[in-house]
């Protein structure tokens, strides 16, 4: 089976890893759908794109379509749920899972799941891409 690999922002990065973001979200674009067609096992997550990000593997458990609030418009929209499983490894995460430094801190989200995602917490854009 495939591995899915995903970019985000440090702030879902660290939600994700302490176990507070359960899924992922992307935009129901065309560029998505078409990416998402495979069966996964396990979906890596890298925070940056220079040697040293940090990286952490989780399960892929599973995606649904399902309306959320967007955190900045504050709009219903529809997105891709990408369900995660345990974490399975890490690397280059050091400090950021017990929340220490500066760079640990986090946002409060704008939907009670917890993550108004896709729309936007990959790199830059809905689609990840940026």
């Amino acid at each position: 089976m495939a591995t899915l690999h995903l970019t985000l922002k440090r702030r879902w990065f660290i939600d994700i890893l302490r176990g507070i973001k359960k899924e992922e979200y992307r935009e129901i674009k065309p560029f998505w759908t078409q990416r998402l067609h495979e069966q996964f096992e396990t979906v890596t997550f890298r925070n940056g794109y220079r040697n040293g990000s940090p990286v952490m593997v989780l399960e892929f458990r599973g995606l649904e379509v399902k309306e959320i609030v967007h955190p900045v418009s504050g709009e219903l929209v529809t997105v891709y749920a990408i369900k995660l499983g345990a974490l399975l490894t890490t690397s280059d995460c050091d400090g950021l899972k017990e929340g220490t430094g500066a760079q640990a801190r986090t946002v409060p989200h704008a939907d009670a799941g917890g993550d108004g995602g896709a729309v936007q917490h990959g790199a830059e854009g809905p689609d990840g891409a940026g």
